[in-house]
């Protein structure tokens, strides 16, 4: 089975793509962005449109290193930044135009 996995915290932008047989992981690579998702959420408690566009673009980048691989299973969750800012929803949007499922760790 190949699945691969985007992980958005409030840092970084990762993707994870992953051979498994038998349960366990055969191969792997990993692909991380300093994408800085958090910039400013603490104070405004909204995320940053910058910030936003940063991510849009690294997730961009990882639909196509995804398209490459071809995965039986994708998953895309967000952390912290995305779970804590009132416009969250924004990022969502831009996520799904991309093709993705964003799932927010509580």
């Amino acid at each position: 089975m190949r699945v691969a996995a985007i992980d958005l915290g409030t840092v970084s932008s990762r993707l994870l793509t992953a051979v498994v047989e038998d349960g366990l992981v055969v191969s792997s690579t990993k692909h991380t962005v300093i994408t800085d998702l958090g910039q400013g959420v603490d104070a405004t408690g909204r995320l940053n449109e910058a910030a936003i566009e940063r991510v849009a673009e690294a997730c961009a980048q990882f639909v196509r290193e995804i398209a490459d691989f071809g995965p039986d299973a994708i998953c895309t969750t967000l952390t912290s930044a995305a779970r804590d800012a009132e416009n969250g929803a924004v990022l969502f949007a831009r996520l799904e135009k991309l093709g993705l499922r964003p799932q927010v760790i509580p």
